[in-house]
Formats: C-alpha cells, structure tokens, sequence
C-alpha cells in the first residue's frame, strides 16, 4: 500500500488519539500505550478535544481542493471526516466528562486494560507493573471528571453512579488484599505493592462516589434527544430516524415472538418462553465453569473449520479464537476482544458465569456465533491482517452499529445455513437473542427519548399509563425476550449508561442484510456470497451510511 496525506494524517491520529485515551485503545487492541492509562479528568477531555479540532482541520485543509489517489484513500477521508465530526460533536456538548456506565464507563476500562497484556516474560510484567502503577492516579481522575461534571450541572445519573460504586466494592475487594488486581501478582509477587494500592484507590473511589456524588447525581436516566442524537450518530455513522426506527422494532419484534411460539411448541408444546427457557436451562446444563468453557472452546473451533473455504476464506493466523471468563463485577453479556497488532494476543471472547456453577448451551450456540466466527472475530481479527492494502486507521477503527450489525448478521447467516436443522433449542437461542436486540431498540429510544408505547401493547400487558419505565423495561425483558431478573436489570443499567449503542445491533443487521439483497439484485445469478462477504469485510469498520454506499458501488 502506498501511504498518502490523508492516510498518513489518519495513522497519525490514531496513534495521538491512542496515547491521549490508552483505555480506549487497549479495548481495541491498539499497539503504543501499554504502559499507560487515560486521563478522565477535564484537562483529559480537553486534550482529546483539542486533537480531534486538529485533526478536523488538517482534514479540510488535504481535502478541500485535491482529489484522491486511489479509492482507498477516498474512503479513508470520508471515514475520518464522519467520526472526527461525530465524536467531537459530543465533545464540544461536554457529553464525555464524568460519563459512568458498568460497560463503557471509566472504571472498567480502567481494570480491563490488564485483561490481554501479555504476562509471560521479565519484559511483559515489567510493561504490566508500569501500567499498574498508574491506577491510582487514572481513578482519581475519574473523580475529578466526575466533580467537575456535578459542578457544571452535568451531574451523571444517580442509577450509573451507584452501579459504578458497586464495581468499585466488587474490583477492590477487602482493605489491603488488592482485590481484583492482587490476581496479576500471581504472575510476580514484586507487584504486590502496586496491586494493593490499586486495590485501595479502586475502594476509596467507590466511597466518593457513594458518599459524595450519588447525593448530586441527578435522578433522571434519560438522556433526552440531542445528547440521544449525537449518540446514535457516533454509535452508527449515520443519521438516525429515531420514529421509524421504534416503529419498525416494534413489528421486527412481534414478528420474532411468532416464531419463537412455533418453536416453543416443538420443545415444550402449549409451554411459555421463561418455562421454556427453564426446561432447556436444566436440560442442556453443564456442571462447572471449566467444563462450559470447554464447550464453547469446542464449539468455537468446530465452527472455524465449518466456515473455511466454504462461506469465507480465514487467513491461517487468525484460526485462534480463545473463549475466557471473565472476572465478576462486571456486564452480564458476553463480548470479544480483538487480536493485539502483532497477533501475539488472539482474539478472545468472554462468557460471564453470573456466578452459576450449572450453566446452559442452548442459547449459547448463537453467541459464539455472534462473538467468534463468524461474528466478531472473523471481522475483526480479518482486518489485522490487512496491512497491505488498509492503512492503520482503518484496521483499527470500530463503528458499532458496523461491527454489532455484522455480528448479528453472522447468528442470521448460520440460521440460514442450516445450523439449527436438528436443534430447536439453539433456534430457540437465535430466536429469543435476535428479539432482545429488536428489544433494545424499542427500550433505549423509548426510556431515552419519551416515546410512548403503542396501544396494542399498553392493552396486552393490561396497563393504561402509555408511559415507559425501568421496571417495565426489565419485566418485558424476562417475559417476552427469556432474561434472567439479573441479566434483565445489567441490561437495562447498560442501555441507560450508554444511549443509542444497544440499538446498533438490529439497526446495523437491518443495513447489512439490505446491502446482500441490493447486490444479489444487482448481480443476479454472478451473485457469489462468499466473493460478497470478502468484500464486505475488507472494507474495514465503517458507518453505516458509508458502507451502504460503498457496498452499492
């Protein structure tokens, strides 16, 4: 690949943007910042903020009057231009400063940047204890976001703050011990020390959170439309018509529920979704973690096999795909984290245990589905390898709505192949996680944004108030869609802390099965799925006004 400008100007911010926002980058495995850990606190946002006006305006400056050298380059500056603009709209609103959330808050990216550092060497823990030492310093300054957030009537919503404070309890474990990170002096007692002051600052911080900014947190969890919508642009690159989006869930919903009934009637005829649910739960149980994340392991590696050659080509270096537990304190759904990249660190994904010691397979076919291959891992780690056509920024840019509405696609591709011929209970699983994300959209526009909920629903579930709440947020989340209490309560905290990204997954699949069908239209019988999908996928990460316009080309 032949570097140009504008590609030398979007690999050079994504290093600065790396070192200004280290938390940020571990979580997508960029390279630069392993000994570092971001900056909450307002002269950290300021600096962020300050390099994407920078980066804005050498953009106009490359781009104003030249034309392009390639269609490479072409994309690369339309890309950069949308997610400079999208993100910086949300800073110059204040949106970033004392953010809190259990998935996309700063005390979990803080701990999980330990989650894929290499530890097997002198070298490796020496980068580990750097990193190590800087928590306490990282978490204070996620107070002073925090408290500069309340100053400026920006106050995060009481509802984030308490779960942070429940994290901070979880991670910090009892006075002195280190808590969570006591685990990374395993691998080398001389980071005792530093594990236990990480720990301590992880505890004091929930204490302020508590003590201090809980009784200033405002008690509204809406974010309400202009915050909502500079959420949704960054969260799908694209415009979103909030209206027709709930609308359309809605019927995508009802649609699911349809089948899942037919489905049901094959495994436990004249039965409801939570008996079924249950009868599957025992019936399809594995005792022990280890064993059940053997399973996945297996199911991981039998799917990579069944993949290759046939719906994609897998480059031989990314046949890896690690399934993980992750530690406790954390969201209850599963994700993935991509190879580090040099591939030394595989692409992983992560099942919580929810602390169960008998857990179910039936709904877990469709997720290694969506997390591994062909999902996450075959997007993502794909595009590591491409080092020879797409400049960095583009190997390492992620788009939500693009990365989740592909891994959505991929459970609806194996639905579609014919995985389920035999097995009704992980159609059951696709079924019941395809109308969860329909769920999503309906319940994160509807608790942001006010939306009423239409008649017919108010009339089945016997209510005469139009109006959304949390409670019946999570009860529609049990009943209709199959959670668990807990997961239902973890998923709606996660839609509240962080607006517009759980409504990417069925709005980005919606995009991604209308740019197969417009191309098959196009190509007729020349239409190859396989040649599509390579296509598709070596465009990199992309929003998804972009990639539908590019697919169309």
């Amino acid at each position: 690949m032949t570097d140009t400008p504008v590609q030398d100007l979007a690999d050079s911010f994504l290093a600065d943007m790396a070192r200004l926002d280290p938390c940020a980058a571990a979580r997508s495995s960029i390279a630069g910042s392993e000994t570092e850990l971001t900056d909450y606190a307002p002269e950290g946002c300021d600096a962020r903020a300050a390099l994407l006006r920078q980066t804005q305006a050498a953009h106009t400056d490359l781009t104003r009057d030249s034309g392009f050298a390639s269609d490479d380059e072409r994309v690369t500056a339309a890309l950069l231009s949308e997610r400079i603009g999208s993100q910086l709209a949300q800073y110059d609103a204040g949106d970033p400063l004392g953010r809190l959330g259990i998935i996309n808050g700063p005390v979990a990216a803080v701990r999980s940047t330990f989650d894929n550092m290499p530890k097997a060497t002198a070298a490796d823990l020496e980068v580990v204890a750097a990193r190590l030492a800087k928590v306490p310093a990282a978490l204070a300054s996620v107070r002073a976001g925090v408290a500069a957030a309340i100053a400026g009537s920006s106050a995060p919503a009481v509802r984030q703050v308490l779960a942070t404070v429940e994290q901070c309890r979880t991670w910090a474990g009892a006075p002195g011990s280190g808590g969570w990170f006591a685990s990374l002096a395993v691998h080398c007692a001389d980071l005792e020390p530093l594990a236990v002051a990480a720990g301590t600052a992880m505890g004091e911080l929930g204490e302020w959170l508590s003590a201090t900014a809980a009784p200033s947190a405002r008690t509204s969890d809406a974010a309400g439309p202009e915050v909502y919508g500079r959420a949704a642009a960054m969260m799908l690159g694209s415009v979103l018509d909030a209206r027709e989006a709930y609308e359309w869930a809605w019927s995508e919903l009802h649609q699911l529920e349809d089948q899942m009934r037919a489905t049901i009637e094959q495994i436990l005829p004249g039965g409801s979704l939570v008996e079924t649910k249950a009868h599957l739960d025992q019936a399809t149980a594995i005792a022990g973690a280890d064993a059940w994340r053997g399973w996945l392991q297996h199911l991981t590696d039998k799917t990579i096999g069944h993949m290759q050659g046939t719906y994609f080509d897998i480059d031989s270096a990314i046949l890896e795909c690690q399934a993980m537990l992750p530690p406790a304190g954390g969201a209850a759904a599963p994700y993935y984290s991509p190879p580090s990249e040099d591939l030394r660190v595989p692409g992983r994904t992560w099942y919580p245990t929810l602390g169960r010691d008998r857990l179910p397979t039936w709904e877990m076919t469709t997720t290694v589905y969506h997390e591994a291959v062909p999902g996450h891992h075959l997007q993502l780690a794909r595009v590591k390898m491409l080092k020879d056509r797409l400049c960095r920024y583009r190997r390492n840019t992620l788009v939500s709505g693009h990365i989740e509405g592909w891994a959505l696609y991929a459970e609806r591709l194996m639905d579609e192949i014919g995985a389920y011929e035999n097995d009704p209970g992980g159609r059951l699983g696709f079924l019941s996680f395809q109308a969860l994300r329909a769920a999503r959209v309906v319940i994160d526009i509807g608790l942001h944004l006010g939306y009423p909920l239409p008649v017919s629903e108010r009339a089945d579930e016997g209510r005469g108030s139009d109006s959304w709440t949390v409670e019946l947020a999570k009860t529609m989340l049990v009943e209709r869609v199959g959670l668990s209490p807990a997961f239902a309560s973890s998923e709606v905290d996660r839609y509240l802390g962080w607006p517009a990204q759980a409504i990417g997954y069925k709005l980005g699949e919606r995009d991604w099965l209308a740019a197969r069908a417009e191309a098959s239209a196009r190509l007729g019988e020349a239409f190859d799925l396989k040649v599509w999908h390579t296509t598709a996928l070596d465009l990199g990460s992309l929003g998804l006004t972009q990639m539908r316009s590019e697919l169309a080309a």
